[in-house]
């Protein structure tokens, strides 16, 4: 990063409590100082969300991938409300990616329209930005199938038929071409989680 003149920012403070609950008692300590035996990290604390949102204002691109804390339960939400406003204020283009982001825009009543792109495929976004190839695009990119090829057969059959001027072809062709619509997508679907699964 520093060879790239590339800030990264870490947090400087931290909201900690002993359990995950909405009545937990809770306190905030700078990380220098760490966290006190038997407690937990489950947010940014203040300062952090307040420096990583005036990041994220003024930033032209920002790919947001990870809520900030437990943001499901009221104490720890604080910091994951503060990226997610930021992101929905922004001037920059933005991408929420990842299940618990999206979910965090949703559940936190952040205006999702004014992002441009959410996502649920964390991981995925993160390995296509690394330049990774992801198993459904290299499934598509792969020659015609023999589902793709019966599509196309269907389809010379319904043109022959429509050119012949006659229906009952016409027809069937239409219904092998309906069939196989589905039937390719299951196909290419099947296919790209068996070549992620490897």
């Amino acid at each position: 990063a520093r060879e790239r003149g590339v800030q990264v920012m870490l947090p400087t403070d931290v909201v900690i409590a002993q359990d995950i609950a909405a009545d937990a008692e809770t306190d905030v300590v700078k990380v220098e100082q760490g966290i006190p035996e038997g407690w937990k990290g489950l947010d940014i604390g203040p300062q952090t969300a307040a420096a990583y949102a005036q990041a994220v204002l003024d930033s032209a691109t920002v790919v947001w991938n990870g809520p900030m804390g437990v943001f499901e339960v009221e104490p720890f939400a604080a910091g994951t409300v503060a990226v997610a406003r930021a992101l929905a204020q922004t001037d920059g283009f933005t991408v929420v990616g990842g299940g618990d982001s999206a979910a965090a825009v949703r559940l936190l009543d952040i205006d999702a329209d004014a992002i441009d792109h959410i996502s649920t495929g964390g991981g995925a976004s993160l390995e296509l930005l690394e330049g990774k190839t992801l198993p459904g695009v290299a499934a598509l990119r792969r020659p015609a199938s023999r589902m793709g090829a019966l599509m196309v057969a269907a389809g010379l059959v319904w043109l022959l038929a429509e050119l012949a001027n006659s229906a009952v072809p016409a027809l069937v062709a239409a219904g092998l071409i309906l069939a196989t619509v589905p039937l390719a997508v299951v196909y290419h679907l099947l296919l790209a989680f068996h070549l992620h699964h490897q």
